[in-house]
């Protein structure tokens, strides 16, 4: 039998297998703490702009968000490891597509936290 288990804040954990005929009060459940990587999007001017599409790439999770009115985002229960957060925005039709904003080789502990800003020209 297969189960997994999960609590807010906390990396889930799958079980490989356990036997049917263990008890419950025998299982012992190992839950690690997942990192944190929060930031905010800012123009040139400074300004937070919101809205705006937010992607995490890393081994072995990868995710996306989008920011709130004040620019920012996070993406939380992160296992150890390294990451890339980069924009990303659609050219309209006729428009050149802008370079994007990337920070690259952001690295996460175990229960670490790592606040940075992307400037969007």
């Amino acid at each position: 039998m297969k189960f997994r288990a999960s609590k807010a804040g906390y990396l889930a954990t799958d079980s490989d297998s356990v036997d049917p005929n263990t008890l419950a009060s025998e299982l012992v459940l190992r839950l690690g703490v997942g990192g944190t990587i929060s930031g905010v999007v800012i123009n040139g001017r400074r300004e937070p702009i919101g809205s705006v599409k937010v992607y995490l790439k890393g081994d072995p999770k990868s995710a996306q968000t989008e920011t709130d009115g004040q620019g920012r985002f996070a993406f939380d229960e992160l296992p150890e490891g390294v990451y890339t957060v980069r924009t990303f925005t659609f050219a309209k039709p006729g428009e050149e597509r802008r370079p994007e904003p990337v920070i690259e080789n952001v690295e996460v502990s175990q229960g670490g936290s790592v606040e940075d800003e992307l400037v969007k020209e």
